[in-house]
């Protein structure tokens, strides 16, 4: 699964569905005549071949912004109560001749709140593997971020590559004391044919290397907060509670793309992304002990048409994610020399899910330059969680629908005014709890948090955002924009959530 930048501290569930619906901050600045048409066939563009069409004009931009999310209740306890942070963003995208290049630099620096149950980072990818405490707290948290591509072609063929590294580190200065540093790389190359009379068939190929170190320190004389290593849905592996504390994870993801795209930008686009990601949890402290592995396969498809003109853009596209996870609990025998013998392994928790979604796009630029465009997307999400002993099992089926809309008006010579507004609505259609009670010693608290995310995930919930911006000509294509956006979210029991960006880019 790919994700976006954007985001937003909500459970894994509504982050796969609630991502997909936002284009980033800047993009409401820059907005170029095909800047929605692009985002309609989003997935085309993992083949770096692929790329090179994205737009069909050089920009760049280079911005600072300010991001605050608060809950007034967290609906997910070990995603916590929000976060906040200042970044510091630069990308560019330029055309020379037949080439493409294209890429992006950014830090930032700020504060996750609240979490509970939970010392771990990159959630979203080695869940449901945590190591958690009581006590939990806000985190510091540093994330730098680099990237880079190519892509050109000739009249047949067409070629691209890309690489980005991101690494995090995120810490506490109170007990308990977490300590993570987190490392995605990831490289893709790939080609494309040129079949019919504007049609490239491509192909590509993706890797991930990620690696997560976790070291939990005590300063405090008066005793320390028991440590767990969650093995998914409010279990621990019972056997290594307390101990532990220096772990982490190492993985690989490998994937494949195949996609059928115009170089016009205007024709029928078909994609299809699959993927197989795989890591281990392991004890550091305990010779290297490794605790527990995980599969992770992913298929994403899109397809869809979208017409280009100068004056009127449209499109209408059906996409399509499903996933299965499989999580794998190592069993040891007694310890010898401090070095526990494996013995066996068994697969105990599950977690498969889908994603149907279904939008359209009407676009029109008129010879003044005012751009509208709306968005109209109806969507249905199945999402199936299982631990098998003591069994248990959470079932969500949603569906919901966004509508956003987009307008951007020059106000004189050199001053431009861009708003868009964004509803959503979900609705569970299913929804069922089974948590059957554990032999040993369960803390509550993890059950609760199983409990808590269930209350929300099975009530409709719904979300409204407003983006601005006020950008001004300096001279020729350069230009400098202030950029707000405020979103807020409603909750049962009078839970919601507001976040507010606020920023400066400077494009060129």
């Amino acid at each position: 699964m790919h994700h976006k930048d954007l985001r937003w501290r909500h459970s894994h569930a509504l982050i796969s569905t609630m991502l997909t619906l936002l284009p980033t901050l800047l993009a409401i600045a820059v907005a170029p005549a095909d800047s929605a048409l692009w985002q309609m066939s989003e997935q085309a563009f993992v083949n770096p071949a692929v790329k090179q069409w994205m737009h069909s004009s050089s920009h760049s931009s280079i911005g600072v912004r300010y991001h605050n999310t608060h809950f007034n209740n967290p609906i997910d306890l070990q995603q916590g109560s929000g976060d906040d942070f200042w970044t510091f963003e630069a990308d560019t995208y330029l055309k020379y001749k037949s080439s493409t290049l294209w890429g992006e630099a950014s830090y930032r620096n700020g504060h996750q709140r609240d979490q509970l149950w939970n010392e771990t980072s990159d959630t979203e990818l080695v869940y449901p593997y945590f190591t958690a405490d009581s006590v939990g707290g806000d985190m510091n948290m540093e994330l730098y971020r680099f990237s880079g591509g190519y892509a050109d072609h000739t009249d047949r063929w067409a070629w691209g590559a890309q690489i980005g590294y991101t690494a995090g580190l995120y810490y506490r200065n109170v007990d308990p004391r977490p300590r993570n540093v987190t490392g995605r790389l990831d490289i893709s190359a790939g080609g494309a044919v040129h079949i019919g009379s504007q049609y490239f068939a491509g192909l590509s190929i993706n890797y991930r290397k990620y690696k997560q170190s976790n070291d939990i320190d005590f300063k405090s004389q008066m005793g320390v907060d028991k440590v767990y290593h969650t093995t998914g849905m409010g279990t621990h592996y019972v056997r290594f509670a307390g101990s532990g504390t220096d772990t982490y994870y190492t993985g690989n993801r490998w994937g494949m793309t195949a996609n059928l795209y115009p170089s016009s930008q205007s024709g029928f686009v078909a994609t299809a992304n699959i993927s197989r990601f795989t890591f281990s949890k392991i004890l550091s402290d305990m010779n290297k002990l490794p605790l527990a592995d995980v599969w992770h396969n992913a298929l994403t498809t899109q397809m869809g048409y979208k017409h280009r003109s100068t004056v009127n853009d449209w499109a209408v596209f059906a996409t399509f994610d499903i996933y299965r996870r499989h999580g794998i609990e190592n069993q040891f025998g007694d310890a010898s020399s401090s070095i526990y013998p494996k013995i066996g392994a068994i697969t105990m928790y599950a977690d498969n899910a889908y994603n149907i979604r279904l939008s359209g796009l009407w676009q029109w630029l008129n010879p003044s330059g005012i751009l509208v465009w709306i968005k109209p997307e109806i969507h249905h999400s199945h999402r199936r969680t299982i631990y098998l002993e003591p069994q248990r099992e959470m079932l969500i089926d949603n569906a919901g629908t966004t509508l956003s809309a987009f307008g951007s008006i020059p106000m004189s010579r050199h001053w431009r005014i861009s708003i868009q507004g964004t509803f959503a609505f979900i609705k569970p259609t299913s929804s069922s709890l089974r948590l059957d009670e554990a032999e040993n010693n369960t803390p509550q608290g993890l059950i609760r948090v199983e409990q808590y995310k269930y209350h929300y995930l099975s009530h409709s919930h719904s979300e409204t955002e407003i983006k601005a911006s006020a950008s001004r000509t300096i001279k020729g294509k350069m230009y400098l924009s202030i950029l707000a956006m405020w979103r807020h979210a409603n909750y049962i029991n009078t839970t919601h959530a507001n976040s507010l960006d606020v920023g400066v880019a400077f494009n060129f």
